[in-house]
């Protein structure tokens, strides 16, 4: 999955969030530049109390690997959880990230999961580079879906991408 999608596929193999911890970390010099704070700040109001932790788990033993491109919430990731994932991940990120920190997200959910891989984009990819080409005006907190810095070719992106994924999928 991608962004959010990418941490609904950690959660379906263990992870779970803590809303105090991503609390904050969005109001922590850290979060500077992190648009996903701006998402997540929507909903803490209401998130006065922890979950019980079988209420905070969306584990399901069916899961037998996970993809994530440029997974949200990792924040709010627990470690505690994050070190109990115990299925293959494939974490892939844009180190140059122009929507969520590199560092707070995709490296932090690959450092902590045990049997993770992480790819790093390091040619000034972005967020949005991970989906299908598109030719529309829509943007996400100011940041164009479709429109790709200069110099990235989101097509190349995606054939690079798509080899370290059947890679990882064909892996014994």
């Amino acid at each position: 999955g991608h962004s959010s999608g990418g941490q609904t596929a950690a959660a379906l193999a263990g992870v779970q969030l803590s809303f105090e911890q991503m609390n904050s970390y969005c109001r922590s010099n850290k979060a500077a530049g992190d648009l996903g704070c701006t998402y997540a700040q929507k909903g803490l109001p209401h998130q006065s109390h922890a979950l019980p932790a079988k209420l905070n788990s969306s584990q399901d033993d069916r899961i037998k690997r996970i993809i994530m491109l440029d997974p949200a919430l990792g924040p709010a990731a627990t470690v505690a959880s994050l070190s109990k994932v115990s299925v293959p991940s494939l974490v892939i990120g844009s180190l140059d990230n122009d929507f969520l920190p590199f560092e707070h997200h995709a490296k932090y959910y690959a450092t902590h999961m045990p049997q993770s891989q992480l790819v790093t984009l390091n040619n000034n990819e972005g967020h949005f580079v991970y989906l299908n080409k598109c030719d529309h005006a829509y943007k996400a907190r100011g940041i164009s879906l479709c429109e790709d810095r200069a110099g990235v070719d989101r097509e190349q992106v995606h054939n690079q991408i798509i080899g370290r994924v059947f890679a990882f999928l064909n892996r014994e």
